[in-house]
């Protein structure tokens, strides 16, 4: 669905919309114990989702950022699939 939008999509939503794209695939990536891709896409959605102005997506961007940051740090910091942190969002 997200990606069908995407397609469409131009300017800062469509870089929204890639960045939620990315962070989602990244954990797939992890679930499948591929860290390397686990680890540029989180990093890559990331920086698409942190450049755009609030508001653009009907989420919490600020809350998807800042549960992502410490897995982001953890994969940047060498961790395996097993001592990732969980993702933890609240609201």
């Amino acid at each position: 669905m997200l990606e069908a939008a995407w397609k469409t999509a131009s300017g800062d939503l469509r870089q929204a919309l890639q960045g939620l794209i990315q962070i989602a695939v990244a954990f797939h990536h992890h679930a499948h114990g591929n860290l390397r891709g686990a680890r540029s896409l989180l990093a890559e959605g990331r920086g698409r989702l942190a450049a755009v102005p609030r508001g653009t997506v009907a989420a919490d961007t600020d809350a998807l950022l800042a549960a992502t940051a410490p897995i982001e740090a953890a994969f940047r910091d060498g961790a395996t699939t097993t001592d990732v942190p969980t993702l933890a969002i609240v609201g």
